[in-house]
C-alpha cells in the first residue's frame, strides 16, 4: 500500500473542512470567449506566491501551481502546504490549476504494479488540487513517437492496447475529479502528431478529461517533423482547455521568455482567436523573472494583457 493510498484512502467528502473548494458543473464548459486582448496568467511555485500575488490579483489571471509535478512533493507535507497557499490565496478571483506529478509516471504502464502507483500519485494530486480550490490538474502525454511524424500509429493494435491501460489507471479517478470539480489536461510532450492523443482524450468521454498544448513542446516537436503550434492549436480545438506559453529556439525545451526565441506568436494568437472559447493561458518559464518580460512583449504587440 502506498502512502497516500494508507493515509487518505477516503472519499473526499471524509476528508473534513476544505474552505477553498467548489464544485462546478463539470457538465458545462468554460465559456470565456476569445477577446481581442486576452489576460494571460502564470505557472508559479508556492514559495513565489507572495512576490507574485498582487499582480495576479490586479487582472484577475489564472495560477498554475507547479509544485506537485516535483517528485517528492506529494510524499511529505503536503497538507501543510496546502493550508500555506490557502492563506496566501485568500480572496484571489483567479481560476487555479496544478501541475501534477509525471517524472517515472507514464498512462502506459504496463506492469499493473507500476499502474497502481501510477492512479495513486495522482489521485494524491487530486486531494491537493481539493485542497486549494484547483479545478485543473495538467498531466503529461504518453506517447513516445517511434517512426514517421505524418503516420498517426505505427503500431495500431499496440495503440487499442495502450489506450486500455491508460483508461484503467486514469478512469478509476474521475469519479473523484468530477466530485471535487477538477479536470485533467493532458499535455503533449514528445507527441509530433496530435491523432493519438486527441483520441486519447476523446476515448474517456468525460468532462473531466480534456487536452493542454504545450507551445514550447510543439514547436520544438515540429523540428522533427510534426505540425506548427497554430496547426496544433486548431486540430486539438474541440478539447482544449489549457495552453503552457514559453518560447524556444527549436534545439531545446528552454521555457525562456516570449519574444526570446522563434515561435511565430502572432499566428499563435491569431489562431486563438477563432476559437468558440478561450482556454486558460498560462506562461511557464523557467526563470520566473521572465515572466514580467513576456507579458510585456505580449502587451506591447497587442496579443495579450
Amino acid at each position: 500500500m502506498t502512502t497516500c493510498q494508507a493515509d487518505y484512502a477516503m472519499p473526499v467528502s471524509e476528508m473534513g473542512e476544505m474552505p477553498f473548494i467548489y464544485f462546478p458543473d463539470l457538465l458545462a464548459p468554460e465559456t470565456t470567449q476569445p477577446t481581442e486582448c486576452p489576460v494571460v496568467g502564470a505557472s508559479l511555485s508556492i514559495n513565489s506566491l507572495p512576490r507574485y500575488l498582487d499582480w495576479l490579483v490586479a487582472k484577475q489571471r489564472n495560477l498554475e501551481i507547479r509544485d506537485p509535478a516535483e517528485p517528492t512533493f506529494l510524499v511529505n507535507g503536503w497538507r501543510e502546504a496546502a493550508a500555506r497557499t490557502r492563506s496566501l490565496l485568500a480572496g484571489y478571483p483567479g481560476k487555479i490549476s496544478i501541475h501534477g506529478p509525471f517524472q517515472s509516471l507514464s498512462l502506459f504502464a504496463h506492469d499493473p504494479l507500476i499502474a497502481a502507483v501510477v492512479a495513486d500519485r495522482l489521485r494524491c494530486a487530486l486531494y491537493f488540487a481539493a485542497e486549494i480550490g484547483a479545478t485543473q490538474i495538467v498531466i503529461h502525454s504518453p506517447f513516445i513517437p517511434f517512426g514517421n511524424p505524418n503516420l498517426a500509429y505505427t503500431e495500431p493494435k499496440k495503440f487499442q492496447q495502450e489506450l486500455k491501460i491508460a483508461q484503467n489507471v486514469l478512469g478509476g479517478l474521475l469519479p473523484m475529479a468530477q466530485e471535487i470539480g477538477c479536470v485533467f489536461v493532458i499535455e503533449n510532450v514528445y507527441d509530433t502528431n496530435p491523432q493519438p492523443l486527441i483520441d486519447l482524450v476523446s476515448s474517456f468521454h468525460s468532462p473531466c478529461v480534456r487536452m493542454s498544448l504545450d507551445v514550447g513542446h510543439a514547436f520544438l516537436t515540429q523540428q522533427s517533423g510534426g505540425p506548427s503550434p497554430e496547426q496544433w492549436m486548431r486540430k486539438v480545438a474541440p478539447l482544449l482547455a489549457h495552453v503552457h506559453l514559453h518560447d524556444s529556439d527549436g534545439q531545446a525545451d528552454r521555457h525562456w521568455a516570449i519574444g526570446r526565441g522563434k515561435i511565430r506568436w502572432q499566428s499563435l494568437f491569431a489562431e486563438l482567436k477563432q476559437l468558440e472559447s478561450l482556454p486558460r493561458l498560462i506562461l511557464e518559464m523557467k526563470q520566473p523573472d521572465d515572466i514580467h518580460h513576456s507579458v510585456q512583449w505580449l502587451a506591447r504587440r497587442g496579443y495579450s494583457n
